[in-house]
């Protein structure tokens, strides 16, 4: 279906059906999202905003902002979170159109729940099923499943984590995707008891998962975090190091802190000490290489461009490059991690990690909407 939407777009640019093209892009950009393909997903949710709002498209504008605000929450923007839904709600509750309403608070809820929040998580994503609340919605609570039980699972709430493992499982056996039967293996090993590591291991040999890869590498995390809970760090290791380098690769922030957390937990080498060299040791593969370059005196856009991910996603590394190395500019970054350089530049600007604040935190005009 991806591939069939991507060849008819330039077909629709040429022949300047631009409504059918704004639709176009933004169905592409929610498959781009869960396939992994943030930029591509990104590109084409931007585009197709652009093109609703000028033909004044409510709706379609609507479903871009849906996903611009799933990618917002998966790489911690809670600020771009909060505006997006805001602009959702603000039209989709009073017009009752609950797939809108259901999938901006999903995004809400996968925003806190990703920054460690699961009772807030669990306020929104509990909507989804709601009955008579205007986001209740039932393939978008299939979708936000494992977000709602996890969060479920974190504040206690077991009976309603095992009444979404119910669901995915029936819609597991059902369709047979692959993403269903790897949330709902997941669900059930995070409900714990004697068969937790049987149900870690088929969420992540599941054939076809890894097209999902941040499902995959959340699979990975959740198990490596059981693994290090039972004193199995070097079994640990393995499944962490393996979901830290998917979300280092996609700019999963929140995901990246917690996965490095959990591994620094697990006593790995390489990953303390005081020293330049053992807090230069302490940064991703990822990381070092936009390191590499920013002393090398490159821009953000110019280090984006060199590594094919977004300018942003290179503020968030730098950010944290900064904060490890326990730094604050470019030229104490040269002096660390010497390399050629291009010639002395007076640009200034620093790579800042997007806002990663709570919701309320942010700046009134970027919360505007319903009280909700």
């Amino acid at each position: 279906m991806g591939d069939e939407l991507r060849r008819r777009v330039p077909h629709l640019r040429r022949r300047c059906e631009r409504a059918r093209l704004a639709m176009a892009l933004a169905r592409t950009a929610m498959l781009d999202n869960a396939a992994g393909r943030w930029p591509q997903a990104e590109s084409s949710a931007t585009e197709g905003l652009r093109l609703a709002q000028d033909m004044g498209a409510d709706h379609i504008a609507s479903h871009c902002r849906t996903s611009l605000g799933w990618l917002a929450a998966a790489r911690g923007d809670e600020c771009a979170v909060a505006e997006t839904t805001a602009r959702t709600l603000e039209r989709s509750l009073p017009q009752g159109v609950r797939a809108l309403s259901a999938a901006a608070y999903w995004n809400r809820g996968m925003a806190s729940l990703f920054h460690e929040r699961p009772e807030e998580a669990l306020d929104n994503l509990v909507r989804l099923t709601e009955p008579g609340h205007g986001a209740e919605h039932p393939t978008f609570a299939l979708l936000a499943a494992l977000d709602t039980a996890e969060a479920a699972v974190r504040v206690g709430r077991h009976d309603l984590a095992d009444e979404r493992v119910r669901a995915l499982e029936a819609w597991a056996r059902r369709t047979g995707a692959p993403w269903a039967r790897c949330a709902a293996h997941v669900t059930r090993a995070l409900l714990g008891g004697a068969r937790a590591e049987d149900a870690f291991r088929a969420a992540l040999d599941v054939p076809g998962v890894r097209s999902h890869p941040l499902l995959h590498a959340r699979a990975q995390l959740s198990y490596g975090e059981w693994l290090r809970r039972g004193r199995r760090r070097t079994d640990a290791r393995v499944q962490i190091g393996g979901a830290l380098e998917v979300f280092d690769r996609l700019g999963a922030e929140p995901l990246r802190k917690r996965a490095q957390r959990e591994q620094d937990l697990t006593g790995a080498p390489g990953r303390r000490g005081s020293s330049d060299t053992g807090a230069v040791n302490r940064l991703t593969a990822q990381e070092e290489r936009v390191a590499q370059l920013a002393a090398e005196r490159l821009t953000n856009r110019e280090i984006a461009a060199q590594l094919r991910i977004s300018h942003r996603t290179v503020g968030h590394h730098l950010g944290n490059v900064f904060a490890k190395l326990g730094i604050n500019t470019r030229t104490e970054l040269s002096r660390i991690h010497a390399g050629p350089s291009r010639g002395e530049r007076t640009d200034a600007a620093v790579g800042r990690p997007r806002c990663l604040r709570r919701t309320t935190d942010c700046p009134p005009d970027s919360r505007t909407g319903p009280d909700l």
